[in-house]
Protein backbone atom coordinates (compact mmCIF):
# COMPACT_ATOMS: atom_id res chain seq x y z
CA UNK A 1 0.00 0.00 0.00
CA UNK A 2 1.10 3.81 -0.80
CA UNK A 3 0.06 7.10 0.25
CA UNK A 4 -0.07 9.57 -2.98
CA UNK A 5 -1.41 13.11 -3.63
CA UNK A 6 -2.54 14.16 -6.35
CA UNK A 7 -2.97 17.88 -7.53
CA UNK A 8 -5.72 19.16 -9.11
CA UNK A 9 -5.47 21.40 -12.10
CA UNK A 10 -6.25 25.16 -11.57
CA UNK A 11 -9.12 24.86 -14.55
CA UNK A 12 -10.80 21.59 -14.87
CA UNK A 13 -12.43 21.19 -17.73
CA UNK A 14 -14.18 18.14 -20.14
CA UNK A 15 -11.08 18.46 -22.60
CA UNK A 16 -6.56 18.09 -21.76
CA UNK A 17 -7.24 18.83 -18.24
CA UNK A 18 -9.33 16.03 -17.31
CA UNK A 19 -6.63 13.66 -19.42
CA UNK A 20 -3.97 14.92 -17.49
CA UNK A 21 -5.62 13.95 -14.26
CA UNK A 22 -7.00 10.67 -15.54
CA UNK A 23 -3.42 9.75 -16.54
CA UNK A 24 -2.61 10.62 -13.06
CA UNK A 25 -4.32 7.98 -11.67
CA UNK A 26 -3.66 5.06 -14.70
CA UNK A 27 -0.69 3.59 -12.09
CA UNK A 28 -2.37 3.68 -9.25
CA UNK A 29 -2.77 0.06 -7.04
CA UNK A 30 -5.30 -1.93 -5.06
CA UNK A 31 -4.74 -0.36 -1.64
CA UNK A 32 -3.12 2.84 -2.38
CA UNK A 33 -4.60 5.41 -0.38
CA UNK A 34 -4.88 8.40 -2.47
CA UNK A 35 -5.42 12.45 -1.66
CA UNK A 36 -6.53 15.06 -3.95
CA UNK A 37 -5.05 18.17 -3.28
CA UNK A 38 -7.36 20.91 -4.45
CA UNK A 39 -6.01 24.34 -3.21
CA UNK A 40 -5.49 25.46 -6.80
CA UNK A 41 -9.35 25.37 -7.14
CA UNK A 42 -11.13 28.89 -6.22
CA UNK A 43 -14.71 27.86 -8.14
CA UNK A 44 -16.43 24.86 -8.39
CA UNK A 45 -18.67 25.13 -11.04
CA UNK A 46 -21.23 21.97 -12.00
CA UNK A 47 -18.11 20.99 -14.52
CA UNK A 48 -15.33 20.55 -12.30
CA UNK A 49 -17.56 18.75 -9.66
CA UNK A 50 -18.36 16.38 -11.76
CA UNK A 51 -14.98 15.91 -12.83
CA UNK A 52 -13.88 15.74 -9.34
CA UNK A 53 -16.39 13.22 -8.19
CA UNK A 54 -16.12 10.93 -11.34
CA UNK A 55 -12.41 10.09 -10.93
CA UNK A 56 -12.89 9.98 -7.58
CA UNK A 57 -15.40 7.16 -8.05
CA UNK A 58 -13.29 5.75 -10.22
CA UNK A 59 -9.97 5.82 -7.97
CA UNK A 60 -12.35 4.66 -5.60
CA UNK A 61 -13.47 1.37 -7.50
CA UNK A 62 -9.55 0.64 -8.17
CA UNK A 63 -7.75 0.98 -4.69
CA UNK A 64 -10.63 0.14 -2.71
CA UNK A 65 -10.07 3.01 -0.78
CA UNK A 66 -11.92 6.85 0.01
CA UNK A 67 -10.27 9.57 -1.61
CA UNK A 68 -9.78 12.47 0.66
CA UNK A 69 -10.46 15.65 -0.45
CA UNK A 70 -7.62 18.13 0.92
CA UNK A 71 -6.93 21.93 1.04
CA UNK A 72 -10.36 22.70 0.19
CA UNK A 73 -10.52 27.30 0.35
CA UNK A 74 -13.19 28.08 2.80
CA UNK A 75 -15.76 29.39 0.26
CA UNK A 76 -15.46 25.85 -1.87
CA UNK A 77 -15.43 23.79 1.69
CA UNK A 78 -18.66 25.46 2.43
CA UNK A 79 -20.46 24.71 -0.87
CA UNK A 80 -19.26 21.15 -1.25
CA UNK A 81 -20.89 20.86 2.07
CA UNK A 82 -24.21 22.70 0.79
CA UNK A 83 -24.26 19.99 -1.88
CA UNK A 84 -23.74 17.18 0.22
CA UNK A 85 -20.88 16.10 -1.28
CA UNK A 86 -19.48 14.70 2.34
CA UNK A 87 -22.50 12.10 1.91
CA UNK A 88 -20.47 10.46 -1.41
CA UNK A 89 -19.11 7.06 0.47
CA UNK A 90 -16.34 6.86 -1.98
CA UNK A 91 -14.87 10.77 -0.73
CA UNK A 92 -13.79 12.71 2.50
CA UNK A 93 -13.39 16.12 2.60
CA UNK A 94 -10.80 17.73 5.08
CA UNK A 95 -12.34 20.57 6.42
CA UNK A 96 -10.18 23.43 6.41
CA UNK A 97 -9.34 25.60 9.54
CA UNK A 98 -11.26 28.62 8.28
CA UNK A 99 -14.08 26.66 7.31
CA UNK A 100 -17.67 27.79 9.01
CA UNK A 101 -20.66 25.80 8.43
CA UNK A 102 -23.03 26.53 6.17
CA UNK A 103 -26.72 26.63 7.40
CA UNK A 104 -29.54 25.87 4.58
CA UNK A 105 -31.98 28.64 3.97
CA UNK A 106 -34.99 28.16 1.51
CA UNK A 107 -34.52 31.61 0.87
CA UNK A 108 -31.21 31.67 -0.96
CA UNK A 109 -31.47 28.51 -2.73
CA UNK A 110 -30.33 28.47 -5.59
CA UNK A 111 -29.24 25.29 -6.15
CA UNK A 112 -30.37 21.61 -6.75
CA UNK A 113 -27.31 19.52 -4.84
CA UNK A 114 -25.56 16.79 -6.12
CA UNK A 115 -27.79 13.17 -6.44
CA UNK A 116 -26.58 9.73 -7.08
CA UNK A 117 -29.30 7.92 -9.67
CA UNK A 118 -29.40 4.54 -9.78
CA UNK A 119 -32.74 4.00 -10.88
CA UNK A 120 -36.26 5.00 -12.23
CA UNK A 121 -37.70 5.69 -8.46
CA UNK A 122 -34.58 8.19 -8.28
CA UNK A 123 -35.22 9.51 -11.58
CA UNK A 124 -38.45 10.26 -10.46
CA UNK A 125 -37.54 11.77 -7.41
CA UNK A 126 -34.83 13.97 -8.90
CA UNK A 127 -37.07 15.39 -11.25
CA UNK A 128 -39.76 15.97 -9.16
CA UNK A 129 -37.81 18.30 -6.70
CA UNK A 130 -35.36 20.14 -9.38
CA UNK A 131 -38.83 21.00 -11.25
CA UNK A 132 -40.56 22.64 -7.95
CA UNK A 133 -36.30 24.70 -7.06
CA UNK A 134 -36.58 25.68 -11.53
CA UNK A 135 -40.29 27.48 -10.50
CA UNK A 136 -39.06 28.97 -7.76
CA UNK A 137 -35.58 30.51 -9.74
CA UNK A 138 -37.55 31.13 -13.07
CA UNK A 139 -41.16 32.57 -12.00
CA UNK A 140 -41.43 35.21 -14.44
CA UNK A 141 -40.80 32.53 -17.30
CA UNK A 142 -43.11 30.60 -19.42
CA UNK A 143 -43.70 27.18 -18.43
CA UNK A 144 -42.61 26.10 -21.68
CA UNK A 145 -39.29 27.16 -20.82
CA UNK A 146 -38.94 25.76 -17.33
CA UNK A 147 -40.33 22.08 -19.02
CA UNK A 148 -37.65 22.42 -21.10
CA UNK A 149 -35.07 22.80 -18.38
CA UNK A 150 -36.56 20.13 -17.12
CA UNK A 151 -36.25 18.17 -20.35
CA UNK A 152 -32.95 18.44 -20.95
CA UNK A 153 -32.16 16.74 -17.35
CA UNK A 154 -34.46 14.09 -17.57
CA UNK A 155 -33.45 12.83 -20.98
CA UNK A 156 -29.84 13.14 -19.82
CA UNK A 157 -30.11 11.09 -16.57
CA UNK A 158 -32.75 8.34 -18.18
CA UNK A 159 -30.08 7.60 -20.91
CA UNK A 160 -27.12 7.72 -18.51
CA UNK A 161 -29.09 5.11 -16.32
CA UNK A 162 -30.56 3.07 -19.52
CA UNK A 163 -26.97 3.08 -21.47
CA UNK A 164 -23.83 3.30 -19.21
CA UNK A 165 -24.39 -0.12 -17.40
CA UNK A 166 -23.04 -3.80 -19.08
CA UNK A 167 -27.12 -4.27 -19.12
CA UNK A 168 -30.01 -1.97 -19.77
CA UNK A 169 -31.01 -0.35 -16.46
CA UNK A 170 -27.77 -1.07 -14.26
CA UNK A 171 -26.21 2.54 -14.63
CA UNK A 172 -25.37 4.88 -12.24
CA UNK A 173 -24.75 8.56 -12.84
CA UNK A 174 -24.69 11.81 -10.58
CA UNK A 175 -26.19 15.10 -10.87
CA UNK A 176 -26.86 18.88 -10.12
CA UNK A 177 -27.97 21.90 -11.20
CA UNK A 178 -26.92 25.62 -10.69
CA UNK A 179 -27.81 29.37 -10.93
CA UNK A 180 -25.84 32.07 -11.46
CA UNK A 181 -26.86 35.94 -11.42
CA UNK A 182 -24.75 38.83 -12.91
CA UNK A 183 -25.76 41.75 -13.95
CA UNK A 184 -29.67 40.74 -14.24
CA UNK A 185 -28.65 38.07 -16.44
CA UNK A 186 -29.32 34.80 -14.73
CA UNK A 187 -27.50 31.21 -16.47
CA UNK A 188 -28.56 27.85 -15.45
CA UNK A 189 -25.35 24.86 -15.52
CA UNK A 190 -26.98 21.29 -15.36
CA UNK A 191 -23.88 18.94 -14.78
CA UNK A 192 -24.39 14.97 -15.36
CA UNK A 193 -21.96 12.34 -15.46
CA UNK A 194 -21.08 9.05 -15.26
CA UNK A 195 -18.12 6.18 -15.40
CA UNK A 196 -20.43 3.43 -17.28
CA UNK A 197 -19.48 1.72 -20.24
CA UNK A 198 -19.50 4.92 -22.76
CA UNK A 199 -21.73 5.54 -25.91
CA UNK A 200 -19.15 3.90 -28.35
CA UNK A 201 -20.11 0.70 -26.07
CA UNK A 202 -23.57 1.31 -26.16
CA UNK A 203 -23.85 1.62 -29.69
CA UNK A 204 -22.36 -0.98 -31.02
CA UNK A 205 -24.33 -3.33 -29.18
CA UNK A 206 -26.96 -2.18 -32.16
CA UNK A 207 -24.79 -0.62 -34.49
CA UNK A 208 -21.76 -2.39 -34.72
CA UNK A 209 -20.12 -0.47 -37.74
CA UNK A 210 -19.62 2.85 -35.44
CA UNK A 211 -16.08 3.50 -35.89
CA UNK A 212 -15.09 5.26 -32.28
CA UNK A 213 -15.89 7.66 -30.27
CA UNK A 214 -16.78 10.73 -31.63
CA UNK A 215 -18.65 8.76 -34.37
CA UNK A 216 -20.68 7.32 -31.54
CA UNK A 217 -21.46 10.90 -30.22
CA UNK A 218 -22.33 12.49 -33.56
CA UNK A 219 -24.31 9.33 -34.27
CA UNK A 220 -26.45 9.74 -30.54
CA UNK A 221 -26.74 13.58 -30.82
CA UNK A 222 -27.34 14.53 -34.30
CA UNK A 223 -28.90 11.01 -36.13
CA UNK A 224 -30.76 9.44 -32.91
CA UNK A 225 -28.89 6.47 -32.88
CA UNK A 226 -30.04 4.05 -29.64
CA UNK A 227 -28.20 1.53 -27.98
CA UNK A 228 -31.73 -0.06 -27.29
CA UNK A 229 -31.50 -2.95 -29.15
CA UNK A 230 -35.59 -2.65 -30.02
CA UNK A 231 -34.75 0.87 -31.11
CA UNK A 232 -34.60 4.52 -29.31
CA UNK A 233 -36.91 6.89 -28.07
CA UNK A 234 -37.10 10.36 -29.17
CA UNK A 235 -33.49 11.04 -26.48
CA UNK A 236 -31.13 13.19 -28.08
CA UNK A 237 -33.53 14.90 -30.96
CA UNK A 238 -35.42 16.39 -27.95
CA UNK A 239 -32.76 17.80 -26.25
CA UNK A 240 -31.29 19.48 -29.05
CA UNK A 241 -35.22 21.07 -29.47
CA UNK A 242 -35.16 22.30 -25.81
CA UNK A 243 -31.68 23.70 -26.42
CA UNK A 244 -32.69 25.65 -29.08
CA UNK A 245 -35.70 26.60 -27.37
CA UNK A 246 -33.28 27.73 -24.45
CA UNK A 247 -30.86 29.14 -26.53
CA UNK A 248 -28.17 27.02 -24.94
CA UNK A 249 -25.08 24.83 -25.28
CA UNK A 250 -23.78 21.29 -24.67
CA UNK A 251 -20.70 19.78 -24.00
CA UNK A 252 -20.41 15.93 -24.34
CA UNK A 253 -17.47 13.84 -23.33
CA UNK A 254 -17.67 10.44 -23.81
CA UNK A 255 -14.25 7.78 -24.04
CA UNK A 256 -12.14 10.21 -26.26
CA UNK A 257 -14.72 12.09 -27.66
CA UNK A 258 -15.88 15.99 -27.36
CA UNK A 259 -18.54 17.33 -29.02
CA UNK A 260 -19.25 21.07 -28.13
CA UNK A 261 -22.93 22.21 -29.67
CA UNK A 262 -24.59 25.08 -29.50
CA UNK A 263 -28.27 26.64 -31.00
CA UNK A 264 -28.23 27.58 -33.92
CA UNK A 265 -25.65 26.15 -35.45
CA UNK A 266 -26.51 23.08 -38.19
CA UNK A 267 -23.81 20.96 -36.80
CA UNK A 268 -21.37 20.28 -33.84
CA UNK A 269 -17.89 20.97 -33.21
CA UNK A 270 -16.54 17.61 -32.78
CA UNK A 271 -12.93 16.13 -31.65
CA UNK A 272 -10.38 13.65 -30.09
CA UNK A 273 -8.95 13.38 -26.77
CA UNK A 274 -5.63 11.42 -26.09
CA UNK A 275 -7.46 9.19 -23.59
CA UNK A 276 -10.34 7.20 -23.26
CA UNK A 277 -12.25 8.59 -19.59
CA UNK A 278 -14.94 5.96 -18.64
CA UNK A 279 -18.39 6.57 -19.37
CA UNK A 280 -20.18 10.09 -20.44
CA UNK A 281 -20.79 13.32 -18.80
CA UNK A 282 -22.51 16.11 -20.30
CA UNK A 283 -22.58 20.09 -19.29
CA UNK A 284 -25.18 22.32 -19.88
CA UNK A 285 -25.08 26.17 -20.10
CA UNK A 286 -28.55 27.93 -20.34
CA UNK A 287 -29.13 32.01 -20.49
CA UNK A 288 -32.39 33.83 -19.63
Amino acid sequence: MSKYTISIGKKLKLNSELDELFQKTEKLDKSDQITLDLSPIGFISPEVLIILVSISKLIFNKTGNVVTWDKINSNAYSYLERIDVGNLDFVKLKKPTSAKKYYRSSSSENLVELSIITDWKKIGYAIQKTKGVINRWLPDKPMSYRNDLITLIRETVENSIDHSGLHAMEGVCFFIAQKYEKNGKVEIQIAVGDIGVGMLTSLRRVFPETKNDTDAIFGAFMEGKSGRPMGGGLGYHTVRDALSNLRGSITIRSGSGVMLYSHGHNRPYIYRMRSRFPGTQIIFHCKT
